[in-house]
């Protein structure tokens, strides 16, 4: 007898007598000297238990019987829970515009990151800013693939990688209207799973109004990303404004660029009769004069070209004093940056393993990331499925998904840090030979510089196992006429794979009458005659056990051996076709 362990509800045995059960096992068997009946009880375990798992196997004989060792230490078995790895996420949440000041009427640019510091994933992140309620009413926002125009930033990061990063930019026009002496914007973000630890230390931003007698300076130009494949010049502007009630006397501008980035420019101004022009090299100091209380002066910039192949940011900046006192130069953005238009987009495919198994179902990860420096555009994904295989299903964790022959997918735009994750799976044909290889190809309209994608592919190799076999005769190596002859074979995988539809055949020996001899097998198989099994699949190390009974005839010929031999033949690839008979 073997009882349900307390907490169990899923309990099955079987015999090697033919008997089977659920629940609790209670058998009644008689067995003859060295006879042996082997039951596997096989347990389902919750995924809340805890504690040891403990089974106990008790037995008793008959009255008129006595066990000269009674005792039995192999009677019980205790399991320990195994031990489980936590993995945990870490989320640091930053907001910041670079700037301790504002202005009435000039934009700001605020920059949001939302960085996973732990070392497991976080899903369903959501993130929110409050720029209506700060006042704003003209701004935009985007990141993460999405995007919003004159609405808070309201956004799900379905899955955030730890280590990995999410930016989202808010580009805002301070009201005019705006006469509060400080300006507050905050972010909150809130995981899914509340015991995830949220860093807000650095959510908000706060500007304080900057003072009545000032001069803001802005550099621009209009574009942000520069292609590299061709040679380019810019235009950019500098304005000054004095947003006092008083004239300010305006002593210099200087104007230039990053180390390493410097072309010639000219300029134009607009702060005189006829204008003031000339050539420039990295910096131009120029002297203005007066600028009358709420005007504007702009300065016209041209650059020469950039040669073609250059890939560093180009980074512009502007500078102004006065000689007026109690004048404070507001840099509204006294620096302008080009990035290279270049998206390093990184792809890993995998399922985790490196053998398949035809006829079970098998699930890849994609992972499509953008190092950066710029947003990917229009990043195509593609994924066929292998020959064969016409039940592919996929999901995005950007919402997109799909069945059929494998992946289409269009990304409009991939931000640098951001991840988009696909999860694919299908069933193995049960016919599939060969390696398993599934590629992925992703294109962007903006160029790559390391295209290379060795991660893109996966390969599994078609499944191998060693089949063993082995037979022996109970009563050695001699049999006696009239008496039953009792084999014992045993079918191993030895690995390292499942082995499928093993076929074990053994035909009943010349001279024994084929209805007089039976077997049974551990697997529940029993049969008449010639043993012709076929076990659907056997795990690594697992065995099955056949008791073969042959009644020797008492007039047989006790000069004559018994010859016997076992095979054994799989669906899987046999590393070693040698173990796969035995003869006794």
């Amino acid at each position: 007898m073997n009882s349900v362990p307390a907490g169990i509800t899923a309990f099955s045995w079987t015999g090697s007598n033919n008997t089977s059960g659920t629940g609790a096992l209670a058998d009644v068997v008689t067995l003859n000297v060295g006879q042996a009946v082997v039951y596997t009880i096989t347990i389902g375990v919750p995924a809340n238990y805890t504690g040891n798992l403990t089974s106990t196997t008790n037995y008793s004989m008959g009255t008129n019987l006595v066990d000269p060792t009674p005792t039995c230490p192999s009677c019980s078995d205790t399991d320990t829970a195994a031990p489980t790895e936590t993995l945990a996420a870490d989320i640091v949440v930053t907001t910041t515009d670079g700037t301790p000041t504002f202005v009435p009427g000039y934009p700001l640019t605020y920059t949001i990151t939302v960085t996973n510091n732990g070392d497991g994933p976080a899903q369903n992140v959501a993130v929110a800013n409050n720029l209506l309620a700060a006042g704003f009413t003209d701004f935009t926002w985007s990141g993460n693939g999405a995007s919003g125009t004159n609405a808070n930033l309201s956004d799900t990061i379905d899955v955030l990688p730890a280590g990995e990063t999410i930016t989202y930019t808010i580009t805002a026009v301070v009201p005019d209207t705006y006469a509060a002496a400080t300006l507050t914007v905050q972010t909150t973000v809130t995981p899914a799973d509340n015991t995830i630890p949220v860093n807000c230390t650095a959510c908000t931003d706060v500007d304080n109004a900057a003072p009545a007698n000032t001069l803001v300076l802005t550099t621009s130009n209009p574009i942000e990303y520069y292609d590299t494949a061709t040679a380019h010049s810019t235009v950019y502007t500098v304005t000054i404004e004095n947003t006092s009630t008083v004239d300010a006397v305006l002593t210099e501008v200087s104007f230039g660029f990053n180390a390493g980035s410097e072309v010639p420019f000219t300029w134009t101004s607009d702060a005189g009769a006829p204008g003031v022009s000339g050539p420039g090299a990295t910096t131009v100091i120029h002297p203005v004069g007066t600028i009358p209380a709420g005007t504007t002066i702009t300065f016209t910039i041209t650059t020469s070209d950039w040669p073609a192949g250059f890939d560093d940011n180009i980074t512009a900046t502007a500078s102004a004093s006065s000689a007026a006192p109690g004048f404070t130069t507001i840099c509204n953005s006294c620096a302008d940056t080009d990035i290279p238009a270049l998206a390093d987009i990184v792809v890993t495919n995998t399922n985790g393993q490196t053998v398949y198994t035809p006829g079970q179902t098998v699930e890849y990860t994609l992972t499509v990331t953008n190092n950066g420096p710029a947003p990917a555009e229009n990043v195509v994904v593609s994924y066929p499925a292998p020959a064969g295989v016409a039940d592919l299903t996929w999901a995005s964790s950007y919402g997109p998904s799909g069945t059929g022959t494998g992946v289409s997918d269009a990304i409009a735009e991939l931000a640098p840090g951001a991840t988009v994750v696909y999860t694919i799976s299908y069933l193995v044909p049960a016919a599939q030979t060969g390696d398993l290889t599934t590629v992925a190809a992703i294109t962007s309209d903006t160029a790559d510089p390391a295209p290379a994608c060795a991660a893109c592919t996966d390969t599994d190799t078609a499944p191998v196992a060693n089949i063993a076999v082995a037979k022996t005769l109970n009563s050695g190596a001699t049999y006696t006429a009239g008496n039953n002859a009792i084999y014992t074979v045993t079918v191993t995988n030895q690995g390292p794979a499942l082995a499928q539809n093993v076929v074990v055949e053994d035909l009943v020996p010349v001279g024994i009458a084929p209805a007089t001899v039976n077997w049974y097998g551990t697997n529940g198989s029993t049969g008449t005659g010639n043993l012709t099994n076929t076990i659907a699949s056997l795990a690594v190390n697992a065995t099955v056990t056949y008791t073969i009974t042959v009644p020797v005839p008492s007039g047989f010929d006790q000069d004559t051996d018994i010859v016997n031999t076992v095979t054994a033949t799989s669906g899987t690839t046999d590393t070693d076709t040698a173990n796969n008979t035995a003869t006794h």
